[in-house]
């Protein structure tokens, strides 16, 4: 009976009071009252003063600090004696994190940030003097100083435990994680924020070779690392279990349940969803390999079936064939995994000079998007080679028009329509970004793109038979959607995870952009060919188009 007493009491006798369902996962320490948010010394003990106002929210108690949390709240290890006798030993954590308000925690960090790196030295050399041969896996003190919005000016707090793991310098990393919103590029987790030289440093929170949890979610309470992600109303955690073979994706089933896993390549994906409105997320785990092939005469282990994954957290590669890489179906097919996308996400208000042409005219409905024929028109924008104009519709009061970059522009009076800056000034008045990007998919197979109907991909929202003015009565049926841009501009496909690009047009440029530079330049009749990655944005003609592989939301998964 003393033996499973002990268990409970924690090495100092006091009884653990952090929390009450017997989990080692996570401790969570709050102190309320700081006088002095940047002094260590009475954040670890009440010998160490503090003021008479500080005291630990969970006890209401004053005596409680860091020490007496880590003291009571240890991980049990089972072990052998020096008789091969098996015993129990209560270990202390080493990682904790300390959550700052984040004006002081600016404050310090714009100052050079010597004050945070004292912190945590201070709090090491209490933590590694007090529990110097108690430390759970022998690992030395280590603390990231993080900051916190939602923390009051004399609030501090103090997380530990199993969910919580801090990389050293040399930790391995295993892979690269990320969590996945319908309609969203991947969000990658927030990285640790460590003061280990007085400038500080940064470390991913992902997986790391001697890590035992992954801990997600949107509150203090249930994990350590805050989701970028929204969480089933900020509730609930998601739990990757990497001691596990083949690994486990745990949800807390109150708030949010876990769905199987599935691979392509060196990624994971494990589906998850909200019990409160059943929002579809996915979990996005990327592997880092760093070693040489694998020798064909190693067997694999019988226990991992095709189709699952196994993220190694041995310490050495020669442990387990399988580190870090993962065993999948030769029917598994990627392209259920990805989808690719060529976007309008823009249309250029361009300088012009064509002979005959008065003005062109960009027609606009209530929603800010280009307006069809038929459709009713709230705003028009014209433009030539000297002007750019606006106007109600109703009204016709022309107004002189400046693009201002990533500005909403003053006539979009229910939708905020914004405004880029011009990549070429001398062609270009700006860009008006669309509110709504409206994509197109893409395939392995050759699809063309232009303005004819008779591309895979026609480009009609500038087709209007009324967007040009022109100087003098005409038959012609131009429309602004024939300015630079040709019958059959582009032909597209897909190849690994790339878009492959060739220059069709014999009479019209396109310009390729990244972070809104133009990168290059595709001459008339040239017949080059490019490879764009995701993200990469082209102009062609007076469209604003971007490409896109976007991570799919099916049932598979």
């Amino acid at each position: 009976m003393s033996g499973i007493f002990s268990t409970f009491m924690g090495g100092s006798g006091l009884r653990p009071w952090l929390r009450m369902d017997g989990s080692e996962r996570l401790f969570t320490l709050t102190l309320k009252g700081v006088e002095h948010p940047l002094d260590a010394d009475p954040y670890w003990e009440a010998t160490y003063g503090g003021g008479s106002a500080l005291f630990d929210v969970a006890s209401n108690s004053m005596s409680r600090r860091l020490k007496e949390a880590l003291d009571a709240h240890r991980k049990l290890s089972a072990e052998k004696d020096e008789f091969d006798f098996p015993v129990e030993k209560m270990l202390v954590f080493s990682d904790v994190v300390m959550w700052l308000p984040r004006k002081i925690w600016d404050s310090s960090s714009r100052e050079g940030g010597e004050r945070l790196y004292l912190l945590s030295e201070k709090l090491k050399y209490r933590h590694r003097t007090d529990f110097g041969n108690e430390l759970y896996k022998e690992r030395q003190p280590h603390y990231a100083i993080m900051p916190l919005d939602s923390l009051a000016s004399d609030e501090v707090v103090f997380q530990f435990g199993l969910g919580v793991y801090l990389p050293r310098e040399n930790d391995r990393q295993t892979a690269e994680v990320k969590i996945l919103q319908q309609g969203k590029e991947p969000s990658k987790l927030p990285n640790w924020q460590f003061f280990e030289t007085p400038e500080g440093n940064e470390r991913a929170a992902t997986l790391y070779a001697e890590q035992h949890f992954l801990l997600l979610g949107n509150t203090l309470s249930e994990s350590s690392i805050q989701s970028p992600s929204w969480f089933s109303q900020d509730q609930g955690y998601l739990m990757v279990d990497t001691k596990r073979e083949p690994n486990r994706i745990y949800g807390d089933d109150e708030y949010i349940k876990a769905g199987a896993m599935s691979s392509v390549g060196e990624t994971t994906f494990c589906s998850f969803h909200t019990l409160d409105d059943s929002e579809q997320l996915k979990l996005v785990i990327e592997r880092k390999l760093e070693q040489q092939p694998l020798d064909d005469n190693i067997d694999m282990p019988d226990n991992v079936p095709s189709g699952d994954t196994v993220i190694n957290t041995q310490s050495d590669y020669n442990d387990s064939p399988l580190a870090g890489l993962t065993v999948i179906s030769s029917e598994e097919d990627p392209v259920f995994h990805y989808r690719y996308l060529l976007a309008i996400t823009g249309i250029v208000l361009p300088r012009i000079d064509y002979l005959g042409i008065k003005h062109w005219v960009l027609h606009l409905n209530q929603q800010g998007m280009p307006a069809e024929k038929d459709e009713t028109t709230q705003w028009m924008i014209r433009g030539n080679q000297d002007t750019l104009e606006w106007c109600e519709t109703e009204t016709k009061e022309w107004q002189l028009l400046e693009i201002r970059d990533q500005s909403p522009l003053p006539f979009a009076k229910d939708t905020p329509i914004i405004g880029r800056n011009p990549v070429l000034a001398n062609k270009q008045y700006g860009i008006l970004m669309l509110p709504q990007p409206l994509a197109s998919p893409l395939s392995h197979k050759p699809s063309t793109l232009g303005r004819g109907d008779d591309n895979q991909i026609s480009l009609s929202l500038l087709s209007r038979n009324d967007s040009i003015e022109w100087r003098r009565a005409t038959r012609r049926k131009q429309s602004m959607g024939h300015l630079g841009l040709s019958a059959r501009h582009l032909n597209l496909h897909i190849e690994g995870q790339s878009m492959v690009l060739e220059h069709l047009s014999r009479s019209a440029q396109t310009f390729i952009l990244q972070d809104e530079i133009i990168t290059h330049t595709l001459k008339p009749a040239s017949g080059e060919k490019l490879k764009l990655t995701s993200g990469t944005e082209i102009i062609v003609g007076n469209y604003l188009l971007q490409y896109k592989m976007e991570f799919t939301h099916d049932d598979k998964v």
